[in-house]
């Protein structure tokens, strides 16, 4: 349940991951299909010459890697270019998922995974069918790619957008409760300056004249209520705006997750 909650909510990932079953299904039916052309070739790159120094060719040999690859263009294309971009694809992976979270650990691993390929025959088959049987295939994997790609890349441009809108409208709302918060104190302390007002009236006053005297500051007070009275339905009504932000926000968010994951699940 955890792999699968963590591909439900991670894109990177879950893009990896079709990639990877794409790619090794293309890769397993053009072995199938070719797989005698892949051990003639594979025969006429261990049997060839090899343009490096004594030392590093019978190092090549002993680990199984090609003489004949062994060639300054030739070793850029079958070695250094797949041994680069395999390590890539398995670091991606690694650190997608997180086992370690040290990425140089990972690119470690992904490095010696993938020259441990070499001594195990794996790679020079691997090499064969991406850089001499698979042209017409790149293609293929390419648009593939694309597709994907243009699809996460939309997706969480919308997502981010209107996102970025409900975050506007929430910073929008809390700048105009601060307002009406701070006028809502600053009428509170006007009461209370008014109730000592009246307590200074009713120790100096009495009767009829005590009345009279505090007839004003009880109708500022009322005025005071009055108007806190509205501030607080404003303060009410921005809190329910907000509110309603969050879960618009919320369910666009869900909504764009949703489709997007629909998408890479039919063009999986």
């Amino acid at each position: 349940m955890g792999i699968l909650a963590k591909l439900k909510n991670n894109w990177p990932l879950l893009f990896t991951i079709i990639f990877l079953f794409v790619l090794i299904g293309i890769l397993v039916f053009i072995a199938v299909t070719s797989w005698m052309e892949i051990q003639d070739r594979v025969k006429a790159a261990e049997g060839g010459p090899c343009g490096f120094p004594e030392a590093a060719c019978n190092f090549a040999e002993a680990v199984g890697f090609p003489k004949s690859w062994l060639q300054s263009d030739a070793f850029i294309w079958y070695g250094i270019i797949p041994m680069f971009g395999m390590t890539l694809i398995i670091f991606g992976f690694l650190d997608q998922i997180k086992i370690f979270n040290r990425s140089s650990l990972n690119f470690a691993i992904a490095f010696f995974a993938a020259f441990s390929t070499i001594p195990l025959g794996g790679y020079v088959i691997l090499v064969v069918v991406l850089f001499q049987l698979m042209g017409k295939f790149s293609i293929i994997v390419f648009g593939f790619m694309f597709f994907l790609g243009f699809i996460a890349y939309a997706t969480r441009w919308g997502t981010s957008r209107v996102l970025e809108g409900y975050a506007y409208t929430k910073r929008e709302l809390d700048k105009e409760k601060k307002v009406y918060d701070r006028e809502k104190k600053e009428l509170e302390k006007e009461i209370k300056k008014e109730l000592k007002r009246m307590e200074h009236v009713s120790k100096h006053f009495s009767g009829a004249a005590r009345t009279q005297a505090m007839q004003p500051h009880m109708e500022r007070i009322e005025q005071l209520q009055d108007r806190i009275r509205i501030l607080n339905g404003k303060i009410y009504g921005v809190k329910q705006r907000r509110k309603q932000a969050e879960q618009d926000a919320k369910r666009a968010k869900r909504e764009v997750d949703f489709k997007a994951e629909g998408k890479a699940t039919l063009t999986g």
